[in-house]
């Protein structure tokens, strides 16, 4: 019986882990499926997906990628093409990432209001 209800809160809580919302300056909520940032401007973005990749870049911009997403040594972003996928900076400062990188975007990135 104790297992059954450990398998149910874990997979009750699988489910959250990694969803976010963050308040702005306005005191507006914004949330998505996977972590959140706030821009130098106050704008809120979120990956696109629970395990989605999102940091700021060399600009101070928020960028996503469907997969983890890493930093080189110039600041620049860039994330697994693969969901799940991970992704590092080798000791040379290059990223590389499971079955290949895109360079961070915005446009993989949510930006929406959170609602009752």
């Amino acid at each position: 019986m104790m297992k059954r209800i450990c398998q149910i809160l874990l997979i009750v809580a699988s489910g959250h882990l990694h969803a976010d919302c963050l308040k702005d300056s306005n005191g507006d909520v914004y949330c998505g499926p996977g972590s959140c940032e706030i821009t130098s401007t106050g704008q809120i973005f979120c990956a696109s997906n629970k395990n989605g990749g999102i940091l700021k870049n060399q600009y101070g911009e928020v960028v996503c990628g469907v997969g983890h997403c890493a930093k080189n040594s110039n600041g620049e972003v860039y994330c697994s093409k693969e969901i799940d996928g991970g992704a590092a900076a080798n000791s040379n400062g290059e990223v590389m990432c499971y079955r290949g990188c895109n360079v961070g975007s915005q446009a993989l990135c949510v930006r929406e209001k959170g609602y009752k």
